[in-house]
């Protein structure tokens, strides 16, 4: 019989790497996309919403209220722009 060359050894420790190596991207990631979907602080909710703690709390980020706005002033935040991403944001000058 033959003695194997270590290949089955190499394998498991290239595997392990690389899902070691993944595991931390996506942690990365995950956490960029939690710093983003923080409440802002100066993030305006849409007019008739109630108090900003129970607005987070019932907000589903469905994206009716923008459909319904008669002014077409409310849109969904996305990543970087400081609000909560999906929630609907209002710009006060338009």
């Amino acid at each position: 019989m033959t003695q194997p060359t270590g290949s089955g050894r190499r394998n498991f420790l290239v595997r392990l790497l690389q899902g070691a190596g993944l595991a931390a991207v996506g942690g990365v990631a995950w956490g960029g996309w939690l710093r983003e979907a923080g409440q802002a602080p100066l993030a305006l909710r849409p007019p008739g919403a109630v108090a900003a703690e129970a607005f987070r709390q019932t907000c589903i980020r469905c994206g009716l209220c923008v459909e319904a706005c008669p002014y077409d002033t409310l849109w969904l935040a996305t990543p970087g722009q400081g609000a909560p991403v999906g929630a609907p944001t209002l710009t006060p000058r338009e």
